[in-house]
Parts: structure tokens; sequence; C-alpha cells
């Protein structure tokens, strides 16, 4: 990355970060009709038992970028139940098109709207799409303490040492895919309520035990997935619609207008105008520039 352009460098190594944070501290905090709650989105400034930290400035920042902000306004920020999975439980072979991309068949939840409180982000969530009414019936139901997960996109990261070892700080900007309502978050409190407070409180209940039919959960729900070849996968992404549409969000390619043939390792992107014309542009041009 260049200091002077805030500039991606996609020779580099990227990762996609899906860490799971506080939720619910208390079930009263559901609405009276059970589809809606108040939930704590991120505990910033601390650092997670996968050994990642999101400090609240950058987090903040990164969800006032337009990648975020214009599918919270449109009431179209989805979060999926469980974070995506494959069938081999390799997490390097999820595309990175598939960790971008939030699946319409494991829809589970909503978020329509967030504030700051202290060093934690909190929000209002409400149940929807096919996994919806299933999650919702853990929670009202069956009693389930259920957490939720941030997923998103960091290029920028810097590791840093502590007495435990080394450990990762995501850095703005971070393009926040979504929020996931997941079974194992990264934080032992990341619950919708305490967990020794609910174990308290439902030692005397029967456990439910739930169905066949669940979706299928991650080995684990806090995790980061690295890519070591990030043009490779910014082309794979550019050969589908959908793929093709993320690419414009993030580094501003206006596809309607221009064709790209070519990204190389030297930071140059070779796109067609309309008129014919080759031109190899250095990505400092290509990049918007708030791209950090």
């Amino acid at each position: 990355m260049s200091a002077k352009y805030k500039l991606i460098d996609m020779s580099k190594p990227i990762v996609i970060t899906m860490e799971s944070f506080s939720s619910l501290k208390d079930a009263k905090l559901i609405s009276d009709d059970g589809s809606k709650f108040e939930v704590t989105l991120i505990n910033c400034d601390t650092i997670s038992r996968n050994r990642t930290y999101y400090p609240l400035s950058d987090v903040t920042a990164s969800m006032q970028d337009p990648f975020f902000t214009e599918r919270l306004t449109q009431k179209v920020l989805i979060g999926e139940a469980e974070h995506p999975f494959n069938d081999s439980n390799d997490e390097e072979s999820i595309p990175l098109k598939r960790l971008l991309r939030v699946e319409p068949s494991r829809w589970c939840i909503r978020l329509d709207s967030y504030w700051i409180d202290g060093t934690d982000i909190k929000g209002i969530v409400q149940f929807c799409g096919p996994f919806g009414k299933y999650y919702q019936d853990l929670v009202l139901n069956h009693d389930s303490n259920l957490a939720m997960s941030i997923r998103a996109y960091t290029p920028n990261h810097i590791i840093k040492n502590d007495k435990n070892g080394k450990y990762v700080v995501k850095k703005h900007l971070m393009y926040i895919v979504t929020f996931d309502c997941v079974t194992r978050p990264g934080l032992i409190n990341s619950r919708i309520m305490n967990p020794e407070k609910f174990k308290e409180i439902s030692k005397n209940n029967k456990i439910s035990i739930t169905s066949n039919n669940s979706p299928k959960s991650s080995f684990e729900d806090y995790k980061i997935i690295s890519y070591n070849n990030p043009i490779d996968e910014i082309k794979d992404m550019a050969r589908s619609e959908e793929g093709a549409n993320i690419i414009s969000d993030i580094f501003g390619v206006n596809f309607e207008k221009t064709n790209m043939n070519i990204i190389n390792g030297q930071n140059i992107m070779t796109v067609f105008t309309e008129e014919g014309t080759r031109l190899d542009l250095p990505l400092n041009h290509a990049v918007t520039s708030k791209i950090f």
C-alpha cells in the first residue's frame, strides 16, 4: 500500500474476516411480537479469542462508506444464518466472491439501524428470509442464546504483539459485507445474554434439541480466510454478473463504459474505452481516492 496515494497493493494477500461479537444482553430487548431485537453488533477496542482487534474509529468510519450505507438506508443489509461454508470444510476453497455475497437462500436477519455505545456498536435487527422464522422460533420458544458476527473484506491490517503473542488489528477501510447470525461467537460473552447469567436462569429448563432441518453451521464461526492470489480471485469475480457488481462497488470500475482485461502484479489495470483505445492505468487512477 502506498501511503501517498492510499492504494491497495493487489500483489499482496488479502483476508476476509468473519468475527463474532456480543449480541443481545437481555431477552427483554426483543419486541413484543418477537420480530425485532436490540443487539450489540460488535465489541471494539478489544482482542477476540482468535486474536483479532477492531478499533472503534476504524469500524465506524467503514460503516460510513457507501458500500455499507447504501444497503443500510435502503433496508437491504441482510445477514445469513451462520457464515458461508462448504461441504469439504476447507476454508481456503471458499471463493472470495461467495464471502462477499449474501446468499438469499440463507437470509436470516436484516440490520435496520445502529449506534455507538461506549466501545460497542449496537443495532436494531429483525428476522427475515428463509431462516428468519426458524431463528426467531429458537429465541422465543427454545431459549437459544444466539450471537452476531461481522463479515468484512479487510485489505488493510496490521500485525502486533502482546504478552500472548501476535494479534491482527483491522484498519479502515473495511468493506463490511454483513453481520451474520451465528451460534458460536468469537468472544465467550458474545451472546444474546451473558452466558453465565443465561446458564443460571435456564439451568432448570428443559433444553431443546434442534432438528435435522437446521442450517449447516461452520466448524467455527470466528475465522479469517487469506487469499494469496487476490488478482486471480478478482478476475474470477469479474466473470460473473454478481462478481462484476462487487468489483464495481469496491474498485470503482464502470463495466458499462469500460472493459477490464488485465490486473497485473505491478498494480496496472488495462481497460479499453468505448472508442477502442487501450489504457494501461496505474491503480491509483483506477481505485477511488478514498479507498482508505
